[in-house]
């Protein structure tokens, strides 16, 4: 007999099992730890669904797997299975309904035969945690409220496409709302850093600016910036520049950088008409650079 076949021999549960039972205290010592253990396997097997304390749900659902696999395994010819099942059935007439309705029902099965759930408290304060005991397939409600195929009714499906269409809507009016927040930003941006409207192409206020530039004419040729130099001069009293002009006498001419002064008689000596040239040009270099 190899290892395959000893496997087979072997009941194999599908619940996880303490490495060591649960230390339920009773007064009557282990024989009436295993009488309240059997009476629980017969409530289980009888009504297939129980509540209990935590501890006894969890250590008697052990022994309900191992009693219901060798049902499955070996059937009602099998005489130690038959003396385990008179043995933890303590109503007589369970021993059919394990063997001709629980070991068919099961025997189909990839998963435990048996599922807890922990109850919920009923009242606030500490007590002993309680759990709740059922087989599976019992003719039951279910515990756990299974959502899946209501999302496939009529009325859920209309909710969703009307939920669907609301959110649009929504993200639609939000995207409208962040998209004019962001031009009037930029718009009051561009107006308090550059004072005036971007030069955009379907602007027309930028039509109507560079039209009014080339009316106006921009102070980026000569003459429109000797204007200014000389409106400059006017308001801080300073002297206009000199014409192409002769002295009084007819006699002296003077010429500097590009600049051209009228000299009068007390003008006479050439040093000081020289150094009063300079200061001039000085300082109409420093006029034309603030410009």
């Amino acid at each position: 007999m190899n290892q395959a076949e000893v496997v087979k021999l072997m009941s194999q549960l599908k619940v996880a099992i303490r490495p060591r039972h649960r230390n339920l205290k009773n007064i009557d010592g282990p024989e009436g730890r295993l009488d309240k253990l059997r009476k629980t396997v017969t409530a289980l097997i009888k009504h297939e669904r129980i509540e209990l304390n935590y501890q006894r749900a969890d250590e008697a659902r052990g022994y309900a797997e191992r009693l219901i696999s060798d049902a499955i395994r070996y059937g009602d010819c099998h005489k130690p299975t038959m003396e385990i099942a008179d043995y933890w059935l303590t109503e007589k007439q369970l021993v059919h309904k394990l063997f001709k309705v629980l070991a068919p029902r099961f025997e189909e099965y990839k998963v435990s035969a048996t599922r807890m759930y922990k109850a919920p408290k009923e009242y606030l304060g500490w007590y002993r945690k309680r759990a709740v005991l059922e087989l599976r397939g019992n003719p039951y409600p279910s515990l756990v409220q299974n959502l899946y195929q209501n999302r496939n009714l009529l009325h859920n499906v209309l909710l969703d496409d009307a939920r669907k269409d609301f959110r649009k809507e929504k993200y639609a009016e939000i995207a409208a709302q962040i998209g004019d927040q962001v031009e009037q930003n930029t718009t009051s941006f561009e107006t308090d850093v550059f004072g005036e409207p971007s030069m955009e192409p379907n602007n027309p206020e930028s039509a109507e600016l560079i039209r009014g530039q080339h009316d106006e004419g921009a102070p980026a040729d000569y003459e429109t910036l000797t204007e200014s130099t000389e409106l400059m001069e006017e308001q801080e009293n300073i002297p206009p520049l000199p014409q192409d002009t002769k002295t009084e006498d007819g006699k002296m001419k003077l010429k500097r950088s590009g600049t051209k002064r009228l000299l009068t008689g007390s003008d006479s000596d050439p040093n000081l008409c020289q150094a009063k040239i300079g200061r001039w040009d000085q300082n109409a270099r420093n006029k034309m650079s603030k410009i």
